[in-house]
């Protein structure tokens, strides 16, 4: 029996009959054999209904990258139209008009686009797709304003700062108005405030106040005479414009060039204006943030309270709210005042309990709090860390500490970070977990697809997966997104979880449908079965995957590392020198889910032996490399556990150690009943 079919057997896996052809086509093709490439692919079209289209679409690739662009636009044809409607239309389509773009058919592209993008919510992968329509569509001139569309879709929803920044630098040169407005506000979400004061300096805009026009000149004269007591001289802008982006880039950029000219009155005067129009809006918490770390460093550390406290108190939502509340208690700890550093520490849970920062805030208060001899207190206020943080390392361990002080021999429901000292508790959930309440769903050909797909990490998958959670039933929805999850595609379950509002991500615990898609089994049976392997906890494997990569294969970090468990190269090179269960077969594709876990599994478990089983050099030596922790370990030989983990100069690793240790508790509370 191949290795692929004793996988498949092992996976639990619907076959489908062209399995093995389409991947010995997706492997010719990796590596250029494109004849063998094209034979593989079209025996699997003949053996197997369920992947003929899929490898239809394929074939038109290999065509493609044989330079017989007749022959592969008749494939990417043939999978768009002879197999009825499926998740591969969108795939052939996307294929298509790149062949278009390359033979300068550009009036076809704007309908094969629309057909392509026009799905809510998009997905995490499909923005290089959003990001290649724009950029061919304003180049050529086809459909300039949907092209247009896409850069302005990246600067509003994309988290992610370069990309946010790149599609601002396009949107800028758009004849839209208002979407060079968007431009310089997407240059101000990614903190290139000076790029942005160049390229508004450049712009000719007004806003109406009455039956007058006015321009940024205007508006600052205005702006002058409002400072001096005439409130009326604004009015008309802020009542007739509230939502205008010119008026919104006006105030952003002229609060930040106040602050920079030491204008503070009129600084003061913007960001009262920006909460009172909009406190929730991504751009008044943008601008506060900023503002008070310029205060930070130019004025002092207390000047910059107010301005923090106006961000976390009024601007609830913003993804900085924590950030500004904690500061404030780091601030007064800084100025030797714990009682307000307690304060400020407890009004992060009270006020943002759904928060990142929330369970860290009321850990340190509770720490605060102990030291003081508040016992009532600190016990409090590790309750709450531990109630409001599941998946939280500080929320664990507050719930470990409780322990601790209990004086009480630890119970089996903690983890030893160390290898020797319990030191994070499980936290109960608050219902049961259900692993296989999905029977209707399992004998799929669409189940069978995204399995296979999920389980080589083949590019495919995501249309399925796309097209699998779009068409999810209203009464199943959790139970279609955690079959997804569990295949392999866990992001974009995840992505549709928030956008069909599956549980709520912001509540003290979640319930167990939202849990399983935030800590999904996925690759389950590859995890256990590399774990085991190497004797680690497969749940282990899981979370650092989860920190990794979010568990998507193709995955490629800026700096090279590949794959569900980001392994770098040179890392992957020593390995097949030094483990004989790694051959140059395993580090060649390390896009593969299995090769990667096979290869990351070897390296973590010689971490945690290397670290004779503490959890904490384990990670960090993961993340940050072995001979650095080495390093950090001789710098601060006499830390506890806890200690050294806040003592690691790598703020990456820090955090990297904290989250994987977060995640590693909360796979152990979910699933350590399951047994399995």
């Amino acid at each position: 029996m191949t290795s692929t079919w004793a996988l498949l057997l092992l996976l639990g896996a619907q076959m489908l009959p062209g399995q093995g052809s389409y991947l010995a086509g997706s492997s010719a093709e990796r590596i250029g054999r494109l004849d063998a490439a094209i034979l593989a692919y079209s025996a699997c079209a003949q053996e197997d209904p369920n992947l003929a289209p899929y490898a239809t679409a394929q074939l038109g690739q290999c065509y493609e990258r044989q330079g017989d662009f007749a022959r592969a636009e008749a494939a990417y044809q043939r999978a768009i139209t002879e197999f009825g409607g499926g998740p591969w239309v969108r795939m052939a389509k996307a294929m298509l008009a790149s062949l278009y773009h390359d033979q300068n058919r550009n009036e076809a592209l704007p309908g094969i686009y629309q057909d392509v993008l026009q799905v809510a919510p998009q997905p995490w992968w499909i923005d290089s797709i959003r990001w290649q329509a724009g950029e061919r569509l304003v180049e050529t001139g086809h459909a300039a304003d949907f092209g247009h569309l896409q850069f302005r879709n990246i600067v509003e929803y994309v988290g992610l700062l370069q990309p946010r920044l790149d599609a601002a630098r396009k949107l800028i040169h758009s004849n839209d108005s208002l979407d060079r407005a968007l431009a310089i506000l997407g240059m101000l979400r990614s903190n290139a405030y000076p790029e942005a004061a160049q390229e508004y300096l450049k712009q000719s805009f007004s806003v109406r106040a009455g039956d007058l026009e006015l321009a940024p000149s205007a508006l600052n004269e205005r702006l002058f005479h409002a400072l001096n007591g005439d409130e009326a001289a604004l009015a008309p802008v802020w009542n007739e414009n509230p939502y205008h982006p010119w008026l919104w880039v006006w105030m952003a950029c002229t609060l930040r060039n106040s602050a920079v000219n030491e204008q503070w009155p009129a600084a003061d005067y913007l960001m009262d204006r920006m909460i009172a129009l909009d406190p929730q809006r991504r751009d008044t918490g943008d601008a506060l943030w900023w503002y008070a770390k310029h205060v930070e460093a130019t004025r002092d550390h207390a000047a910059a309270i107010p301005i923090y406290r106006r961000l976390g108190e009024a601007c609830t939502t913003h993804y900085r709210a924590d950030d500004a509340l904690y500061r404030i208690a780091e601030i007064h700890l800084e100025a030797g005042n714990t009682a307000a550093g307690i304060e400020a520490y407890a009004q992060v849970g009270e006020l943002l309990p759904g928060t990142r920062l929330a369970p860290q805030a009321l850990f340190e208060c509770a720490r605060l709090q102990e030291n003081l001899k508040q016992a009532d207190a600190a016990i409090e206020s590790y309750e709450l860390a531990a109630r409001i943080g599941f998946g939280n390392y500080y929320a664990h361990r507050a719930l470990g500490r409780l322990q601790e002080l209990s004086a009480q021999p630890a119970p089996p429901a903690m983890i030893k970070v160390d290898g020797v000292r319990p030191s994070m508790a499980l936290i109960p959930t608050r219902e049961p977990l259900r692993l296989t309440d999905t029977p209707n769903l399992e004998q799929r050909p669409e189940v069978a697809r995204l399995r296979f797909f999920g389980a080589h990490g083949l590019d495919a998958g995501e249309w399925e997966a796309l097209d699998w959670c779009l068409n999810a039933d209203p009464d199943a929805t959790s139970d279609y997104l955690r079959v997804a999850a569990d295949a392999g595609f866990a992001h974009t379950a995840l992505q549709f979880a928030d956008a069909k509002k599956v549980g709520a991500a912001n509540e003290a615990m979640p319930p167990m449908s939202r849990l399983q898609l935030e800590y999904p089994r996925a690759y389950w049976q590859q995890v256990k079965r590399e774990a085991d392997a190497v004797g680690l906890d497969p749940y282990l494997l899981l979370a650092v995957a989860k920190q990794e990569s979010t568990f998507r294969p193709g995955l490629t970090s800026s700096a090279g590392a590949q794959g569900l468990m980001q392994i770098m190269p040179g890392t992957a090179k020593w390995l097949v020198k030094v483990e004989p269960d790694i051959t140059e077969d395993n580090i060649g594709n390390l896009m593969s889910p299995e090769n990667s876990l096979k290869v990351g599994a070897h390296y973590l478990s010689r971490m945690y032996d290397r670290s004779g089983g503490n959890l904490i050099d384990t990670l960090a030596s993961y993340n940050g490399g072995p001979g650095n922790c080495d390093k950090w370990r001789k710098k601060f030989p006499d830390l506890g556990s806890d200690d050294f983990i806040e003592a690691i100069p790598f703020d990456e690793t820090q955090n990297y150690v904290k989250r994987v240790l977060g995640y590693y508790a909360a796979y152990r509370s979910m699933y350590s009943a399951v047994g399995q």
